[in-house]
């Protein structure tokens, strides 16, 4: 036993706890509609975490995780005996969630002898000696600065004890400065000079005997000690174990009771990292008795607390509070401030596990001020990570993903891998349960690759578990039960139990979908005896839900009720609020099924307030928007029921909460959008973040002409992944940094966004007595249109949406054929659509909102409905065609695809009356006349979205000027614009569109020779004062951003249009070089450039290829070029559905103008007359030169 030398102090590494819920949805017999099944959700280090799965494969959940583990450290140390004592030093956090407490201790007896060859006379050593205190006292202060300048002092003390072989000295310093970098977080620099210490100590054990032997295999202990929490720290918890082994080996030999303990301690952490729980209370139950026996209560709470950490992960959740409520008082009695912190941190969690959230977020607030306050930063990732997981438990992923995004930088910096991964693998559950599954798995796999780094079992299974998840959202089943049997073996291997019953449920859950419900319901019954073993409600209510599918499937409707309402209440007690709505939606679809419509609709209306609210919560922007996407089913399962309440009962006023809740499903982020226009939200942003978004911009930018570059010439497949990795991540990083700023922007706090408007309010505010409103809902069972007029309201059914997308593909198909002109290959559809309203059209102008593919269908195109008056031939004069252009005979072979038609149609009408109609097959008419013929055509994303629109240009006076006009960009260096090159020339005897090409492409592109003659056209209409233009190599980038365009009122652009998967990716083609033939840095106007525009335009017109198309987001619409120049100020847009033939579009495009600038027709009307133009002419009557140009906007 030590007596005049002896190790004192003890270092705590307190952890981090993350865990879950989970949110659940179901589906009832019956009626063939489903919302989906609850997934259960796990996290690395025995968190448990949960997420419900919707028919579209949301998900949904939360977390928070535990991972504590003590260190030893060489924590007394005892100078020359002439050295005064000196005090506690508290050391910042050296890696992880860690805390050094460094003691020296007064001497008691004179210094040790060492033989004199490795000791310096003492004189000798002062200068030594005083800079290592130096030193000590840098450690002390623990900045960043500090813990520099120590590393000086140490190592100019360790030359020092070199050159006068003082191998006592130099062991001592070189412990000490491995702290320091281990501190730094620099671990293998730490390892270096520990491994050089433990050698000298080794050597000094070997060649001393007696009291000087004892503190040099002390030294060695505690070396050994620290090697092994370096290890620990790296995640190598093999290494780990086997140097605390042989320091608990030599602690004993010398009777070091507070080193033995210690080191129990610390192995008893890597039996809990790595699983073994039985193990891990084994070496925490000898440590315990230990650091009682000698009074140490710093040992005594951090034991205490490690065995609340097994307790926990082995589902005795109150018990675990038992010893965090030990610890805690413990570790404030000794002024452990960083220890206390976690302490406090753990019983959140706890609390956190048990479902009483509200008492969680009370002592995580607790923890994060003591923490931050003694610079332990993984105690304070830790924190901010479980706080985290409250607000996502709340819905609110906004402040969520701040919180995790805080957390990630922390838990890097320290070099604490667990917590990283428990970390991305929490953020990979936010976007989960916005519907981002792929970006899920991208934070997935990042922390799959850590936790096997580190041999962490535990956080495997949580991480294979949750890959298991997003598979299944992607509707990959078979991929997701291999993952889920993985982790379930992976979970009993480590002893889990919360984990297993996750497992469990995730498999009972594919065998469901499956059609195996025996399967099912064994894998539910052994998860709901787990989940209520370790006390896991949400898990419970989670699973409770999932048995409500199975008896459903059964026919057992009376026992899922009772599973429902039995999972309702739980879901509620714990403050769930995703797994309330999932509930709620199966409540609503079972009583559907039993056809107790008022009950459905009560569940229903209490599901759509609370989406409406998690709605709010979620991120601005994209992120809301494909939440929004992810929750379809339940405004679906709202309209269903409200349609046959209105059936039922039609003086109730079901029909108009219909139509609102049709308005409110659609849309809904433009209207946000086109809210904040007029707004500057960057005023009052940090400058710093909005340099970061400016520089994602740029680099996203270059990366897509890097791209472009690439495709143009030759390029490996390694190449072009590369690129498109960089362009993805680079959008998801600029997408994150517009949601920032959108949080933090004290302007877009204030904005009041509308609610969508009621059936009244479209009537009073968009309708007049000549227009019409077609609003379109597209189901997956059953589809809705809404005939709006000034006056009245009428609902008809329609066949399901694939049916009518199928249809709608056909046409579309034939359209796009320039020799097609039977427009009554369409009569069908035409029917279908149209049908049954064909008699209160009349000629009047129809505002048509629509969904799906539906958004692609050009109307104008449809051959009039029968029932509806058409006119042989235009009610429009034609008027004279400019230009020479002449089309060559073609002779293609048609086949006519027959279109599914559905047989039975159902109307509901104002008074409740049903109107069924059955149409027959048409035969093939060559006169059928198109439905732009009788009618002027506008489509709208929502009639909410117009009404915006208008509020926003009451307050803007009108543009000066009349148009600027962007065109005929110079894309190749043999362009004839070039000087020496020579002028191309069309050749008649050719097919012009051969010839001329198509205004398309996004990899190569050819000159459009006639957008010369179409800009040059319209500039000859207008006074010189009054447009601008930027044509050939003054088509370019700065032209086209130029903020002088506010002063036009209208705004053309005729060029190539590049449509992308990724709608911010999409843009127009200008000019590629200078006339010098310098590359341009930037040739394209993509939608960010679009959506920095400041325009004050009445038209823009879009004369290029596909301008109309983009990504389709569910409960959204298309989102692309449109709705940027929408955001941007156009009043109105003109865009194309197709590829676009380049002379006839010049022609139409004349023919436009001419009718607005001369003829004096609104922009809508001169479309509408120059589209009938073509159709009656005999060369271009095809609807392929035409019909691909829709207005959206106002009329």
């Amino acid at each position: 036993m030590l007596r005049d030398w002896r190790w004192v102090g003890i270092l705590v590494l307190l952890g981090i706890l993350a865990g879950g819920v989970l949110a659940a949805e179901g589906k009832a017999s019956k009626r063939p509609m489903s919302l989906g099944r609850s997934e259960l959700t796990k996290l690395s280090n025995g968190c448990l975490r949960y997420s419900g799965i919707a028919e579209d494969k949301r998900s949904v959940g939360a977390a928070t995780c535990p991972s504590y583990h003590q260190r030893l450290s060489p924590e007394g140390y005892r100078g020359r005996a002439e050295e005064s004592k000196k005090g506690a030093i508290d050391i910042a956090p050296l890696q992880g969630m860690e805390r050094v407490q460094l003691f020296s201790v007064q001497p008691a007896t004179p210094e040790p002898k060492f033989p004199h060859a490795w000791l310096a006379q003492a004189g000798e050593s002062d200068e030594a000696n005083q800079l290592f205190y130096e030193g000590v006292a840098l450690f002390e202060q623990s900045t960043a600065e500090s813990l520099q300048a120590a590393i000086e002092k140490f190592e100019a003390a360790i030359a020092l004890y070199q050159a006068m072989g003082n191998h006592f000295g130099e062991g001592r310093a070189r412990v000490v400065v491995g702290l320091v970098y281990d501190n730094l977080g620099f671990k293998a620099e730490a390892l270096e000079q520990y491994a050089t210490a433990l050698n000298l100590w080794q050597t000094l054990a070997q060649q001393t005997t007696g009291d000087s032997q004892t503190i040099s295999q002390s030294w060695q202990a505690i070396t050994l000690n620290n090697i092994g929490a370096a290890h620990n720290a790296r995640g190598e918890m093999q290494q780990a174990l086997e140097f605390y082994s042989q320091a608990l080996s030599l602690f004993r030999v010398i009777g070091d009771r507070g080193g033995e303990a210690n080191s129990l301690n610390n192995i008893g952490f890597v039996y809990y990292v790595l699983g073994n729980q039985q193990q891990a209370l084994e070496y925490y139950d000898q440590a315990l008795p230990l650091f009682r026996a000698m009074d140490d209560r710093g040992g005594e709470a951090t034991t205490l607390n490690n065995l609340g950490l097994v307790y926990h992960v082995l589902g005795q959740r109150r018990r675990a509070l038992e010893f965090y409520n030990q610890a805690l008082p413990l570790l404030r009695a000794v002024g452990d401030l960083s220890g206390a912190g976690n302490t406090l941190n753990n019983i959140g969690f706890a609390y956190s596990a048990l479902g009483e959230k509200r008492q969680a977020l009370e002592f995580y607030n607790q923890a994060l001020p003591l923490l931050q306050a003694v610079g332990d930063r993984g105690g304070e990732a830790r924190t901010l990570n479980n706080i985290a997981q409250i607000y996502d438990d709340r819905g609110e992923k906004q402040q969520a993903l701040e919180f995790y995004n805080q957390a990630l930088p922390l838990l890097k910096s320290v070099g604490d891998r667990a917590g990283e991964a428990s970390t991305l693998n929490n953020i990979g559950f936010v976007y989960n349960a916005l519907g981002e599954n792929q970006r899920a798995l991208e934070f997935y796999d990042q922390a799959l690759s850590l936790v096997q780094a580190i041999g962490d079992r535990g956080g495997e299974a949580d991480t294979v578990n949750n890959i298991g998840l997003a598979y299944s959202a992607l509707g990959e089943q078979e991929r997701a039960l291999e993952f889920y049997n993985r982790s379930l073996s992976l979970y009993q291997t480590v002893g889990d139990r919360g984990g297993e019953a996750i497992a469990l449920n995730n498999i009972g859950q594919i065998y469901d979908v499956l059609g195996e419900q025996q399967q099912a319901l064994e894998h539910y019954n052994q998860a709901l005896s787990l989940s209520r073993m370790v006390g896991d409600q949400a898990g419970e209510a989670s699973i409770l839900n999932n048995f409500s599918f199975v008896h459903v499937s059964l026919g057992e409707e009376l026992r899922a009720l009772e599973f429902l309402n039995r999972s309702l209440t739980l879901f509620q007690a714990t403050g769930n609020l995703s797994g309330r709505v999932n509930t709620l939606g199966s409540l609503a679809l079972l009583r559907y099924s039993q056809d107790q419509l008022p009950e459905a609709l009560a569940h229903i209306q209490d599901a759509i307030a609370l989406i409406e609210q998690l709605r709010s919560l979620t991120p601005p922007g994209e992120l809301r928007q494909t939440y929004f996407a992810t929750v379809q089913s339940y405004y679906q399962l709202y309209l269903d029921l409200l349609i046959e309440l209105h059936q039922q009962d039609p003086n109730s006023g079901y029909d108009k909460i219909a139509f609102r809740i049709s308005e409110s499903s659609r849309a809904r982020t433009l209207v946000e959008q086109l809210t904040e226009a007029n707004l500057d939200i960057r005023q009052g942003v940090d400058p710093m973040l909005l340099t970061q978004e400016q520089d994602l911009i740029q680099k996203l930018n270059a990366a897509e002409q890097q791209r472009i570059t690439l495709l143009q010439g030759s390029y490996s497949n390694v190449e072009l992944e590369a690129v498109k990795t960089q362009i993805e991540q680079t959008l998801q990083d600029l997408e994150d940094v517009e949601s920032r700023i959108r949080q933090v922007s004290p302007t877009y706090a204030q904005l009041q966004f509308p609610d969508p408007l009621t059936l009244e309010e479209v009537q009073d505010q968009i309708l007049d007595e000549d227009t019409l409103l077609l609003e379109y809902a597209l189901g997956n069972e059953r589809s809705y249109l809404f005939l709006v007029s000034k006056t009245r309201l009428q609902i008809y059914v329609l066949p399901p949406k694939a049916e009518i997308e199928a249809a709608v593909e056909v046409y579309r198909n034939q359209l796009q054929d320039r020799n097609f002109t039977d427009l009554s290959q369409g009569q069908d559809l035409s029917e279908l659509l149209l049908g049954q309203v064909a008699e209160q059209l009349d000629n009047k102008r129809l505002l048509v909102v629509s969904n799906g593919k539906l958004q692609l269908l050009p109307f104008g195109a449809l051959p009039v409905p029968a029932g509806a008056v058409a006119h042989s031939e235009s009610p429009l004069p034609p008027l004279l065609r400019r230009g020479t252009l002449q089309a060559a005979g073609i002779v293609t072979e048609f086949i006519a695809t027959a279109i599914s038609q559905n047989p039975l149609t159902k109307g509901v009408g104002a008074a409740g009356g049903i109107v069924q109609a059955t149409p027959e097959k048409t035969q093939p008419n060559r006169e059928a006349q198109p439905l732009l013929a009788n009618h002027e055509i506008i489509t709208l994303p929502s009639a909410t979205s117009l009404a915006v629109q208008r509020r926003q240009w009451q307050s803007r006076p009108p543009a000066s000027k009349t148009v600027a006009v962007i065109a005929d960009p110079v894309f190749n260096t043999d362009d004839e614009r070039f000087a020496g090159n020579r002028p191309a020339e069309p050749n008649n005897e050719q097919d012009l569109a051969d010839l001329l090409g198509l205004r398309s492409g996004c990899n190569s592109f050819s000159r459009l020779l006639y957008t010369a003659t179409e800009a040059q056209y319209i500039l000859d209409l207008v006074p010189d004062a009054q447009e601008f233009s930027a044509l050939g190599f003054a088509a370019n980038h700065n032209a086209a951003t130029d903020p002088a365009l506010s002063q036009y009122q209208i705004l053309h652009l005729a060029t190539h249009g590049c449509i992308q998967d990724n709608p911010r990716l999409s843009g127009l083609a200008l000019s590629f070089y200078d006339p010098n033939g310098n590359k341009a840095e930037q040739n394209r106007l993509n939608l960010q450039d679009i959506y920095n525009l400041e325009l004050n335009a009445e038209l823009v017109v879009l004369s290029a290829c596909q301008t109309g198309i983009g990504e389709d987001v569910a409960g959204e619409g298309v989102v692309g070029l449109t709705s940027g120049f929408l955001y941007a100020g156009a009043k109105r847009v003109v865009v194309s559905l197709w590829n676009v033939n380049d002379a006839v579009t010049a022609d139409l495009m004349s023919d436009y103008y001419r009718r607005m600038l001369e003829s004096g027709n609104d922009p809508n009307q001169a479309l509408w007359q120059a589209q009938l133009n073509l159709w009656n002419s005999d060369e271009f009557r095809a609807p392929f030169y035409w019909a691909a140009f829709t207005m959206q906007g106002e009329f």
